[in-house]
């Protein structure tokens, strides 16, 4: 096996990556822990000694040195990359210094092979490559400073021993060779780890793949909702069998074709630039109704909901889940007219199909606080229809009930299109008529007195020649700014005009300066 592909870094994956360095960071802590462990009695036994060869100097160089062992080995805050500088920077430092003052029969040479051993177990690749060599050239000075007598060799063990450069040269060679090969063995033993995990994670991660596969393959295929992939240029990538069962295609007339095939023509130009612009927005819609082309021409609602297919952090297509509630839309909008319905017949009179009671209670506060606000006036008019209880008496009351019809045809046709009118209650009716002054509201209410009396009820029994009623008149804000105040005055000039003798319009008497607010908008009249 050659040299390069030894030290060469090895393809990683995110398993065999977490369980290398999980154990590189196991081997690191154990290794400073029996450190300090093996430091500490040396260290007490070694300041004993140098307590009674008085090198009271080195006491606190042995301390410092444990001291940071002790840090390495069980400070938790301390990083994996610092433990193993500290740790490395410890044992090459104590390697050097014994080698050099110890000679090759002290324990240097010893902590020189087992820091080849633990860089051959902790590091990988160029780092490996270099902190050898650093190691091999180190020693190699040492050695050459011996065989050229810059150090003089200390003799430790046997004084009587003799080095020459050959011996010496013999030393180097083989601490060279031991340690070249015991870097290898372990690298190579690391790498078949490492291939066996890659394995195993192929294995996990097929295994895993296959199941997530076998259940969206699940989804897709019993998923009740249409779903369709599209990609970045608009082209349909797939569909499920929910879709072609919905809208009536076959896998031929839509895969690989533009989207827009699914629209109905009048959509389909509007919808390709917003579809396109949805892959360059930061925060698209992700929630649409659109309509649909079915195969046989009808249109179909659709809810649909996206997602984005995702390869390298870029959206490459989008997935929609396509609920068809046209069935929905359709029930909604039945119910929304039956409300419309329901809400016009409870603000309409049945018999003169004008606004109600109920109407004008809830309108006419609304135009009475806008007309303060755009310091407006508003008239009032309250009609009551003259003798009305002889018709009744007289015809019956289906001939009053004809009357009825007639004047709220009448009243109907003499509005404006901002003006409310309303039958009341009985035979009374309420007019209302926005920004009219008290000259203008009087007006009105003498105009429609006197066209009441070209109206003719004839149809059988019922003949009726002569229609007149009575009239009331008050004004906003002269009268009162509250609807109560302004029907109270009405009501009074009403009922002044039928005590006068009928068929005459009466403006309510103004109120005290003290109970009623002055106004810009009133004329005075």
């Amino acid at each position: 096996m050659a040299l390069d592909t030894i030290f060469a870094r090895q393809p990683t994956n995110p398993y065999t990556q977490h369980e290398m360095r999980r154990w590189r960071e196991q081997v690191v802590l154990l290794t400073s822990r029996i450190t300090f462990w093996l430091a500490l009695p040396l260290n007490i036994f070694g300041t004993l000694n140098l307590l009674l060869l008085q090198a009271y100097w080195r006491i606190p160089l042995n301390f410092i040195l444990v001291m940071l062992l002790g840090v390495i080995a069980y400070y938790p805050a301390l990083s994996f990359r610092r433990r193993v500088v500290l740790l490395f920077s410890i044992y090459y430092l104590t390697a050097t210094i014994w080698l050099a003052f110890s000679g090759l029969a002290g324990i240097g040479r010893s902590l020189f092979f087992l820091i080849i051993v633990l860089a051959a177990l902790i590091f990988e690749g160029r780092t490996l490559f270099v902190f050898l060599a650093s190691v091999l050239l180190t020693q190699a000075f040492i050695y050459s400073a011996f065989f050229f007598g810059i150090i003089p060799i200390p003799y430790t063990v046997n004084p009587e021993t003799i080095f020459t450069p050959f011996s010496l040269s013999l030393v180097w060679v083989s601490q060279l060779i031991l340690s070249i090969a015991v870097a290898v063995a372990i690298i190579s033993t690391l790498n078949t780890l490492r291939e066996n995990l890659y394995k195993v994670y192929l294995a996990e991660t097929e295994r895993v793949l296959q199941a997530s596969e076998e259940r969206y393959r699940a989804i897709w295929e019993t998923a009740t909702d249409a779903i369709v992939v599209v990609d970045r240029q608009g082209l349909i990538r797939s569909a499920n069998p929910s879709y072609y069962a919905t809208y009536g295609f076959t896998p031929e007339q839509v895969i690989e074709q533009p989207f827009t095939v699914l629209l109905p023509e009048s959509n389909q130009q509007p919808a390709w630039p917003a579809y396109t612009h949805m892959f360059t927005e930061e925060h698209p819609a992700l929630r649409h109704e659109i309509v649909l082309r079915h195969a046989d021409g009808s249109e179909r609602t659709i809810e649909a909901h996206l997602a984005f297919l995702m390869e390298a952090d870029e959206r490459v297509a989008l997935i929609g889940v396509l609920r068809d509630i046209t069935e929905r839309k359709a029930m909604e909008r039945e119910l929304h007219q039956s409300n419309a319905w329901l809400r016009e017949q409870s603000i309409r009179d049945p018999l003169t199909h004008l606004h109600n009671r109920r109407y004008l209670d809830e309108r006419l506060p609304q135009e009475l606080q806008r007309a303060a606000q755009q310091q407006l006036p508003v008239g009032i008019i309250v009609l009551d229809i003259d003798r009305f209880k002889n018709v009744n008496d007289t015809y019956g009351h289906d001939c009053g009930d004809e009357l009825l019809q007639t004047i709220g045809a009448f009243l109907r046709g003499r509005m404006r299109s901002e003006d409310i009118v309303c039958r009341y209650g009985g035979e009374e009716f309420v007019i209302v008529l926005l920004g009219a002054t008290t000259t203008a509201t009087h007006t009105r209410a003498e105009d429609l007195r006197l066209g009441l009396h070209t109206l003719v009820v004839q149809n059988g029994p019922c003949q009726i020649a002569q229609i007149t009623a009575s009239f009331g008149v008050a004004v906003c804000p002269q009268h009162g700014t509250s609807a109560d105040a302004l029907f109270r005055a009405a009501d009074q000039a009403l009922y002044a005009a039928k005590q006068g003798g009928r068929d005459q319009v009466v403006i309510a008497p103004l109120p005290p300066p003290s109970t009623i607010a002055a106004s810009p908008a009133a004329d005075g009249s």
